[in-house]
């Protein structure tokens, strides 16, 4: 399946990132022709700079978007992927999402790091409350 790419281009190392995945000739990366909008076989890695590109302009909707067609192109979420859609919850100031983003990433058996924590506990402080800080 294809898959469109968000970018701008305020997000040129993710658009190299991309483009470097998909270059087999050994050239130099350059930036994508806005004219060629689409990537063939994507990868985690193609797919996580794509979840960080929606996350930078908060676009949590996107962010979970990108992550659905990352499972259903058989693709396993790792850390990053999971702790940068809790951040991007977060920063949207969707608290109840960040939470539910950590739960599905323990359900995964994804080990959570010091960024998990931090983005949960900024989320939290961004809604001031104490307690699900605390937690």
């Amino acid at each position: 399946e294809e898959l469109l790419v968000h970018m701008t281009r305020s997000r040129f190392a993710a658009h190299t990132v991309l483009h470097a995945e998909f270059t087999n000739d050994g050239a130099l990366p350059q930036p994508l022709d806005p004219k060629c909008r689409t990537l063939q076989s994507p990868t985690i890695v193609s797919f996580n700079s794509q979840i960080h590109a929606a996350a930078k302009d908060r676009n949590l909707a996107l962010a979970e978007q990108l992550f659905e067609k990352m499972v259903n192109a058989q693709l396993q979420p790792n850390l990053i992927t999971y702790n940068t859609l809790i951040n991007v919850a977060s920063k949207s100031g969707k608290l109840g999402r960040a939470w539910e983003w950590f739960e599905h990433m323990a359900a995964a058996r994804v080990h959570a790091n010091d960024i998990t924590y931090t983005a949960l506990v900024d989320a939290a402080a961004r809604r001031k409350d104490r307690q699900a800080a605390w937690q």
